[in-house]
């Protein structure tokens, strides 16, 4: 069997949780002698070392910079670019084309697929919400500053009004036809799930394979200091909501309250100029109550995690299934959780952490306050934490997936793998 894995940006040049999630799962093809090949957008593209238009890295992955892309429609506007990922389709004859990510890619490079290869088994993971949401895929009404419970080409001008309604249908018939062409599509979460099937997806087209952690990243040790200490993790974007808990920080601080610490982890290069400066005011009027530390690779995320008791995840987005509530499930944490989208389907309130409203630094603070002066409460949610998969079962659901699909075709030994040009 051969697999082509198509994603926007490869894990060397971006952090994000589905270059995470897709390395992870091309590792494990290629370690079940899966004969498979990842292309990723080359971000950083260098002058010289493409052989034609993709260039090899020394992780055996082709990157590739396809050039012109329509970000309203998400579709791949260069007729050039098409040709060439349709002639790498033909080079490499996969059996199985799974797209994880279309963005800076196109969506529309689904059709050239199975164009390219009628007999070969084509995928899409829908990740977020952005093939329904213009904004990112964030659904959060911009004028209101509310979720948007549905996506519809009156709803979606509001937000843009620059954007006519027609524009918004004509980009909806656009997306909705590509995925078509997709022989089945992969949600990591029920919660993202049900969002396409109400946006006019069929149901029996989408099927549910939960992402899934290194089985080697498990209970990390806690002290009793660490009990008090909520730890923050992930990019530092407003989306996230780091605004909402450095607010219920303040509360805390106003009302008098012991025995408690913040501890923030992530990357904020990616922030607007006005939200980076914001976060950074906040940390410094908290004083020793919350320490940055900072941007930190995945191979730090135990050392950090052992400084906290609890992960706080306060988005003020939906959400679909954010790989820190699992990392925090293996390493032994309870999570604080906005009571929205993929976050309040994964955790469970008093099995896998608590719940509070999303966007309200108050309640947010009676949930901290709560939970900081509670030991017992921290224990019994620790004994209580639900499992999570492991990428080795992650894996195997991927392939036995791609078995069923494909009628059972045998792997590929490695020595015989292609070289796509």
């Amino acid at each position: 069997m051969r697999v082509l894995v198509v994603t926007h940006n490869s894990q060397e040049q971006a952090r994000g949780g589905t270059e995470l999630f897709t390395a992870r799962l091309v590792e494990g093809l290629r370690d079940r002698s899966v004969d498979c090949q990842l292309l990723a957008r080359d971000l950083r593209p260098h002058r010289g070392e493409a052989t034609g238009a993709f260039r090899r890295t020394g992780r055996d992955e082709l990157l590739w910079a396809p050039g012109a892309f329509v970000e309203f429609n998400l579709r791949q506007a260069s007729a050039r670019a098409r040709r060439e990922f349709r002639d790498l389709v033909h080079g490499f004859r996969p059996d199985v084309i799974h797209f994880q990510h279309y963005l800076g890619l196109g969506i529309d490079l689904v059709v050239e697929a199975k164009r390219a290869r009628p007999e070969a088994i084509v995928l899409l993971t829908l990740h977020e919400l952005r093939l329904i949401c213009h904004d990112d895929g964030h659904m959060y009404k911009r004028r209101s500053q509310r979720l948007c419970e549905r996506s519809s080409p009156s709803d979606c001008h509001e937000c843009f009004p620059e954007m006519s309604p027609e524009n918004f249908f004509k980009r909806q018939v656009f997306i909705q036809g590509c995925l078509r062409h997709a022989d089945l599509l992969i949600s990591p979460s029920e919660f993202l799930r049900q969002r396409f099937i109400e946006w006019g997806t069929d149901a029996n087209r989408i099927r549910v394979i939960d992402n899934g952690q290194p089985a080697a990243l498990g209970p990390v040790p806690v002290d009793d200091e660490a009990v008090g200490t909520f730890g923050f993790f992930g990019q530092i974007l407003e989306k996230k909501g780091l605004h909402v808990l450095l607010e219920a920080a303040r509360i805390l601080v106003d009302d008098g309250t012991k025995g408690w610490k913040i501890e923030v982890n992530g990357d904020s290069s990616f922030a607007t100029p006005a939200y980076r400066d914001s976060i950074r005011r906040s940390v410094v009027a908290l004083g020793a109550r919350v320490r940055d530390n900072g941007a930190y690779d995945p191979a730090a995320l135990v050392s950090r995690m052992a400084r906290v008791g609890w992960v706080v995840v306060p988005s003020i987005w939906w959400e679909n299934r954010p790989l820190v509530i699992q990392e925090a499930f293996r390493c032994g944490r309870p999570v604080i959780c906005s009571d929205i989208g993929g976050m309040a389907e994964a955790v469970e309130p008093g099995v896998g952490g608590l719940h509070f409203r999303a966007g309200d630094p108050y309640d947010l603070a009676d949930v901290m306050r709560r939970a900081a002066q509670s030991p017992i409460v921290w224990k019994r949610l620790r004994e209580w934490l639900p499992d999570v998969p492991d990428v080795e079962r992650t894996t195997d659901l991927h392939l036995e997936l791609y078995e069923e699909l494909t009628g059972g075709a045998r792997p590929t030994p490695i020595g015989a793998r292609r070289c796509a040009r």
